[in-house]
C-alpha cells in the first residue's frame, strides 16, 4: 500500500514522497528511509525497490531531495550534497513521529552520490537490560549515542580520512558476554574479558597500524572502546605511543558499548585535544567475542 507523504525539514523547506506498507500490516514497522542522490527523482525505480521492501513485511518511505520532484526547494535543480544528508536526517525524524513506524528500527537505503555518504550510528539502551543488584554490571554499563557521517573524497588524489579495518571474532568466547534471550539481564565475566582483552587485542591494534601504514609513535590519539579502565590503560602501555592521548571517557560515561568510541572522540574535539589531519587509532571489541581496529584521519 502507498500513500502520500510531507514534511518539513529543519530550515522549513516541505519534502514529499511516499510511504509504503505491506498491504495486510499493523502496528509500528521496521522502516527504511530511501532518496537518491543528486538530481534523479522517486519515481525512476525507487518505487520498486520500495515493493519489495514492503513484500518482505518492512515499511518506506520514499522522497524526493529539496529542489527536485515533487519537493518545494529554490533554485530548482540546484544540487547540494551536504544539505542533502541533512535532509535526510530530518526525513528520519519523520519517519519516528508515525505510528507505522517503529521508531527504534529505522534503517537508511540511497542510491548513486546518496549512497556515497553514510550516517554510522552507535546507539544503546543498557539501562533495560541491567540487573540492578548486580555490581559486576550495574556500575559500568550506561545508555548513551553516537554519530558520523562519511563521505566520499571529494578531490582526485586525497588520502582517504579512514584506513583499512582490521576485525574478527571468537565465537568459543561468546558467553564471556551475554544476553541469554530477551527477558534475561547482561551478564559476563570479568576477569576472563579483561585476560583476554589485555592479551589478544594489541595485535589487532598493531596490526591496523600497519595496514594503515602509521607508525604508532606517530599516532596523536588512541581511542579506544570504553569498557574498563585497566583494560584501556594495559593496552595503551603495551602500543607505544606515549605521545598519543587516550581517550579515558569511561571515568566519566560509563560503558555505552557501540556508542562509547564516537562519543569518547566527540568529548576528545570539543576539548580541543586533537589537531585536524592527524591520525588516531580506534579500537572496539565486545560481545561475541568480536573485534575491530582501524586508523582514521581526525576530521
Amino acid at each position: 500500500m502507498r500513500k502520500d507523504i510531507e514534511f518539513k525539514t529543519d530550515d522549513g523547506v516541505t519534502l514529499r514522497g511516499w510511504h509504503y506498507t505491506p498491504d495486510k500490516a499493523s502496528g509500528a514497522l521496521p522502516t527504511v528511509v530511501m532518496a537518491h542522490g543528486y538530481s534523479a527523482v522517486k519515481e525512476m525505480y525507487l518505487d520498486k525497490f520500495a515493493e519489495a521492501f514492503a513484500a518482505t513485511g518492512l515499511g518506506a518511505i520514499v522522497f524526493d531531495n529539496r529542489n527536485f520532484g515533487a519537493s518545494d526547494g529554490e533554485p530548482r535543480q540546484e544540487i547540494d550534497p551536504w544539505q542533502q544528508v541533512r535532509d535526510y536526517r530530518d526525513a528520519i525524524t519523520f519517519a519516528g513521529t508515525l505510528d507505522s513506524v517503529d521508531a527504534e528500527r529505522i534503517g537508511v537505503w540511497g542510491s548513486s552520490y546518496s549512497g556515497g555518504h553514510v550516517l554510522v550510528i552507535g546507539a544503546e539502551k543498557l539501562s533495560q537490560w541491567i540487573d540492578w543488584t548486580d555490581r559486576s554490571t550495574c556500575i559500568i554499563f550506561a545508555d548513551g549515542a553516537g554519530a558520523a557521517v562519511v563521505g566520499p573524497l571529494t578531490e582526485p588524489g586525497a588520502t582517504p580520512g579512514i584506513g583499512p579495518v582490521v576485525w574478527g571474532s571468537d565465537g568459543n568466547l561468546s558467553n564471556l558476554i551475554a544476553i541469554a534471550d530477551r527477558n534475561s539481564f547482561i551478564a559476563q565475566e570479568g576477569q576472563a574479558v579483561f585476560r583476554w582483552a589485555t592479551t589478544a587485542l594489541y595485535p589487532v591494534a598493531r596490526a591496523a597500524c600497519e595496514r594503515a601504514g602509521v607508525d604508532p609513535a606517530d599516532l596523536a590519539a588512541f581511542i579506544p572502546h570504553q569498557a574498563n579502565l585497566r583494560i584501556i590503560e594495559a593496552i595503551a602501555k603495551k602500543l607505544g605511543a606515549p605521545q598519543a592521548k587516550v581517550a579515558t571517557d569511561i571515568v566519566h560515561a560509563g560503558n555505552t558499548s557501540s556508542a562509547s568510541i564516537p562519543l569518547a572522540l566527540s568529548r576528545m574535539l570539543e576539548r580541543g585535544e586533537l589537531p585536524s589531519g592527524a591520525p588516531a587509532l580506534l579500537l572496539a571489541f565486545g560481545a561475541g567475542i568480536s573485534y575491530a581496529a582501524q586508523v582514521i584521519t581526525v576530521p
